[in-house]
């Protein structure tokens, strides 16, 4: 009988164990909250980089005070919280240029990661030492390579340099080391390449060339979208140059992002660029001609980008 009683206590404690302790597992298997994809592989510390457009608010909420709103000039931004789910958002806290705030995951981020030299300042001319080189605009000539460099004069257009050293990428230019005679003075000292694709420099080896009007002033991160006419896609091909292979067709609309500076091939000026909706999605595209777009820059609205 004893026995009989010492087995239903025993059975008895287990099922208060049970009632107890399954309501505890429950709770664990649905921590995290609804509305919510998983979210991005990032951790406290780490820099990102958010395009222009997106709101900063001071709560991680779309109902939080907007406190600051990014710029997408390549500011630092680092990761201090989160992340936080709300409003079907995971929300991400960062530090950054002006006030600290939440910023809502979406294509807007992006994980930074050591940028190419390519894509810091684009593609560099090949010009031989000793080569003789016009300036195609006025330059000012620097002690240093790089926009802070002490200016010891300006070259005023259609004057002949001879390069004697380069190229150092700095400031987001390549620069070059010339020698150049301005009102009976030799100096020796850098230029810029060029700017946002132009170049400013026409070396004798290079005459023969393709030559490309100024690009457009689009930004890494800038959103654009393709124009094209019915039936009649713009390609998306892998490397600058109609004769590339093909990556994939866009229809009119669509909507990208720029991740690099533009090169001139075939006379024309080519933006790599990502598909916003297929980020897997790369490859290069031209800007248009005369008479013709094919890439459109897309404006930030006051409000923001939707969705943050």
């Amino acid at each position: 009988m004893r026995k009989q009683a010492g087995a239903f206590l025993i059975l008895a404690a287990i099922l208060l164990t049970v009632a107890f302790v399954a309501p505890v597992a429950a709770q664990d298997d649905t921590s995290a909250e609804p509305g919510c994809a998983a979210p991005m592989p990032l951790q406290i510390g780490d820099i990102i980089f958010v395009r222009g457009g997106v709101n900063i608010r001071n709560n991680p909420t779309l109902s939080g005070g907007l406190v600051n709103r990014t710029t997408g000039i390549l500011p630092d931004f680092r990761i201090i919280d989160g992340p936080v789910c709300a409003d079907g958002f995971n929300w991400w806290k960062v530090s950054a240029p002006g006030n600290d705030g939440w910023l809502a995951e979406g294509p807007w981020l992006q994980p930074q990661r050591q940028r190419t030299v390519e894509e810091l300042c684009g593609a560099a001319l090949t010009i031989p030492t000793g080569t003789p080189t016009e300036l195609l605009t006025g330059l000012r000539v620097r002690d240093a390579a790089n926009l802070g460099g002490r200016v010891l004069t300006v070259a005023p257009v259609g004057s002949m340099a001879v390069v004697l050293d380069g190229p150092i990428c700095a400031d987001e230019i390549y620069w070059w080391q010339i020698q150049v005679m301005v009102l009976g003075v030799e100096y020796t000292g850098y230029v810029a390449q060029g700017r946002f694709g132009a170049n400013f420099l026409l070396p004798e080896n290079l005459r023969n060339l393709p030559q490309c009007r100024p690009p457009e002033r689009f930004d890494v991160g800038d959103r654009v979208e393709v124009i094209a006419s019915p039936g009649r896609p713009r390609p998306l091909l892998a490397a600058p140059g109609f004769d590339s292979t093909l990556v994939a067709t866009l229809l009119n609309n669509i909507g990208a992002q720029v991740i690099g500076s533009p090169v001139c091939a075939d006379d024309m000026n080519w933006w790599p660029i990502q598909v916003l909706s297929r980020p897997d999605v790369l490859g290069w595209m031209a800007e248009g001609g005369t008479g013709a777009i094919y890439l459109r820059l897309i404006e930030v609205p006051d409000g923001g980008f939707p969705g943050n």
